[in-house]
Order: structure tokens, then C-alpha cells, then sequence
């Protein structure tokens, strides 16, 4: 095993105020290692298309 270094940064303690999205909508991921799309649903789970 090779040895080398380890960079670690600190936590971030300011808040972003992003919009929220619609969550109704299904959103679609596109995996580059093989070419799938991937599907996340309303309730969290997560589907291949």
C-alpha cells in the first residue's frame, strides 16, 4: 500500500438558503459507467430505467 496524504476540511457552519424543489417530481440521474438512468421517487427509493 502506498503512502500519502490526507487533506481534511473543516466542517461549514453557515447555512445555504437554496431553494427548495419539487419533490413530487421524479428526478432523473444519468450513471456514466454503463449508460443507465437512474430514477429517485417521491418516497426515496430509487429505480433503473
Amino acid at each position: 500500500m502506498a503512502e500519502g496524504e490526507i487533506t481534511t476540511f473543516a466542517a461549514l457552519t453557515e447555512k445555504f438558503n437554496l431553494p427548495l424543489g419539487n419533490y413530487k417530481k421524479p428526478k432523473l440521474l444519468y450513471c456514466s459507467n454503463g449508460g443507465h438512468f437512474l430514477r429517485i421517487l417521491p418516497d426515496g427509493t430509487v429505480d433503473g430505467t
